[in-house]
């Protein structure tokens, strides 16, 4: 039998594709939301409405390992500073003197229409002050959580700026990425948010269903604004047509459901 000696040219990278659904099950969502309201303080309530309601910032994906970054990603209460890119913020610089975080938004990010909730909308600098005042003035606030804000302020359509009392190593943490940042728009609020049949961001997904104690179902946001560049080539985002989280409390059950693809 004779052989090749010759190497196989490395696989070319295959594009990413469109369409599909996509299941999630982890320990996080062995557990059923009681509200979806950010100002009700529910402690995984970027882990339930992430894809829907977005914040100032986000991890950077670019500086990844998988992208031939130096970061793994794989803590979700740790966002290294280096490895944070803008979301909803376009800009922002943290100055002394008073200590200050001035943040500039980007421009032309919609909140889509909702039925009963809203009409399609711009999101601005009022949505993110609106936001920091309901989680600030929540009987359910964590005591002493916002201790070194002293202000924020909406200073133009989309420029914020948070004047603090003194500097906070966990600032951006604080309200920028963390499990309290959700932007979420008083329309959404003035229909009640705890419902998750108002939920309604700027999000990649929309909040389609949810069965209470089995599953949480999102559908794409058709006029989401973000992309993502693979390969130097950019894609509208996202990819997925729908994704579910599958709430699931034992582990055997999450293993059959992983490997019966369900």
């Amino acid at each position: 039998m004779a052989t090749s000696a010759c190497a196989q040219a490395p696989a070319k990278a295959e594009k990413p594709q469109y369409g599909g659904s996509l299941s999630i099950g982890n320990v996080y969502y062995t557990v059923s939301p009681l509200s979806f309201d950010a100002a009700d303080w529910p402690w995984k309530h970027n882990q339930d409405t992430g894809l829907v309601y977005e914040q100032l910032f986000a991890a950077d994906l670019s500086k990844a390992k998988r992208n031939g970054g130096p970061y793994p990603f794989q803590s979700d209460a740790y966002l290294p500073p280096q490895g944070m890119r803008g979301e909803l913020a376009e800009k922002w610089e943290l100055k002394q003197n008073p200590w200050r975080l001035e943040v500039q938004l980007r421009k032309g990010i919609m909140f889509p229409a909702k039925q009963g909730v809203m009409a399609a909308r711009e999101m601005t600098s009022e949505d993110v002050v609106y936001s920091y005042d309901r989680l600030v003035k929540s009987p359910k606030k964590i005591a002493g959580y916002f201790d070194h804000v002293e202000k924020v302020e909406a200073t133009g359509k989309y420029s914020v700026v948070f004047t603090y009392k003194y500097y906070n190593a966990e600032y951006d943490y604080r309200f920028g990425w963390g499990y309290y940042s959700a932007i979420m728009p008083k329309e959404v609020v003035a229909a009640g948010a705890q419902d998750w049949k108002n939920a309604n961001g700027t999000g990649p997904f929309l909040m389609d269903n949810y069965v209470q104690g089995n599953s949480l179902t999102f559908k794409k946001n058709p006029g989401y604004w973000d992309t993502e560049t693979i390969g130097g080539e950019k894609y509208k985002l996202p990819f997925a047509d729908s994704i579910t989280y599958r709430f699931i409390k034992d582990e055997a059950t999450m293993t059959t459901a992983l490997r019966t693809g369900k």
